[in-house]
């Protein structure tokens, strides 16, 4: 099968576009994450100020209670980013189906109306499940920064007050990311476009397998913040789900931030480098 390079950079362009609406949600979304984190240090850190006759297990009674508001805040603000990234990335894989001009408009629809009856609600109950999970054991684990704040007062005997001030200064622990020094922001947009990011593949690539699609494309974005391997991948042929698997990129999100999704396409779609370019895949 022959496509032509407009074609082809029409395809491209479908799913460059969907790529920046998502981040356009993802910087929403960790804006939110980062603005519920801080709140609640600054009010556990005000509770333990005004209280200087409180006990320890008061203080991690008021952790607790401050771990649990922000994971549930945090949880329902990614169920939302999660069901709108199931949209953008069904709308946008139905989009270049009908581009490639193989399936009428008709069965693409019925498709994408089968693939959402049957996987919306799983794909987004399962990664609500995993985003609690993660915020409670590794994002806010009660045993990271915030809870040696308070073990400093029963154990060195810091005063409340100066424990307070430490709190106050406290940044939730991402401990599956690099260590490195970046700000609560950076670090909620991390997490919320990694997440992000599987379920648009999931997405991409589930949609695109029950059409009958065995190879995908890797699209990127081609951006100054565009890592190298990612610029590789996407200037790589297409290949089935277990060769990306197996290859020296595998699948994304293939590190923190990574925005890369695997498209399906059929035999004969290879973009040059120079189309590439220019619909924003690669910089």
């Amino acid at each position: 099968m022959k496509f032509t390079e407009a074609q082809q950079r029409r395809i491209l362009a479908i799913r460059a576009n969907a790529s920046a609406v998502l981040q356009e949600s993802e910087n929403s979304a960790a804006d939110l994450i980062a603005s519920l984190v801080q709140r609640a240090l600054d009010d556990l850190a005000t509770y333990i100020e005004r209280n200087p006759t409180l006990n320890v297990d008061a203080a991690l009674q008021a952790l607790a209670t401050a771990i649990d508001h922000v994971t549930e805040g945090a949880t329902d603000i990614m169920l939302a980013l999660a069901e709108e990234a199931f949209d953008v990335a069904l709308v946008s894989g139905a989009a270049a189906l009908n581009e490639f001009g193989v399936l009428s408009p008709d069965v693409i629809q019925a498709a994408a109306q089968s693939f959402e009856a049957d996987f919306r609600r799983d794909l987004i109950t399962e990664g609500h499940a995993a985003w609690y999970e993660r915020l409670s054991t590794e994002a806010l684990n009660p045993r990271g920064p915030m809870r040696e704040v308070i073990d400093s007062v029963g154990v060195a005997g810091e005063s409340w007050s100066t424990a307070a001030k430490r709190l106050a200064n406290a940044d939730p622990e991402f401990s599956y990311l690099p260590t490195r020094n970046i700000d609560a922001y950076a670090r909620a947009r991390e997490i919320v476009r990694t997440e992000s990011t599987r379920i648009d593949n999931a997405v991409s690539v589930g949609f695109s397998e029950s059409a009958g699609i065995k190879t995908f494309q890797n699209i990127g974005v081609g951006d100054t913040r565009q890592s190298k391997i990612c610029r590789d991948a996407s200037n790589e042929d297409p290949k089935s789900i277990e060769e990306w698997g197996r290859s020296r990129f595998g699948a994304p999100p293939r590190h923190p931030n990574c925005r890369c999704i695997l498209l399906g396409v059929y035999t004969g779609f290879a973009p040059d480098e120079s189309t590439l370019q220019d619909a924003g895949v690669i910089a």
